[in-house]
């Protein structure tokens, strides 16, 4: 059975375009000849138990947009501004 998801309306509302064209700048400045931008949002659930009682329940939302870039004209090596 193919299990289809859908991507959640919040990371939808991230201003995407806006931080790609930050991401992009930035690399650009810097002499880039390669960068990419990866946006995730991870949601975790975790629940403790105890003799089947509950004991902590935890709901957290993690977001993050690493960016890469790296010039030729550098050594062609990885590089991640801060």
């Amino acid at each position: 059975m193919l299990r289809v998801s859908t991507v959640d309306a919040d990371f939808l509302a991230l201003p995407l375009r806006a931080l790609a064209d930050a991401a992009l700048s930035v690399a650009r400045a810097a002499g880039a000849s390669h960068a990419d931008l990866r946006v995730h949002r991870v949601h975790s659930q975790s629940l403790s138990l105890r003799d089947g009682a509950v004991q902590a329940a935890v709901d957290s939302v993690t977001r993050g947009w690493p960016c890469g870039w790296w010039s030729t004209a550098r050594g062609g090596s990885p590089r991640t501004p801060s």
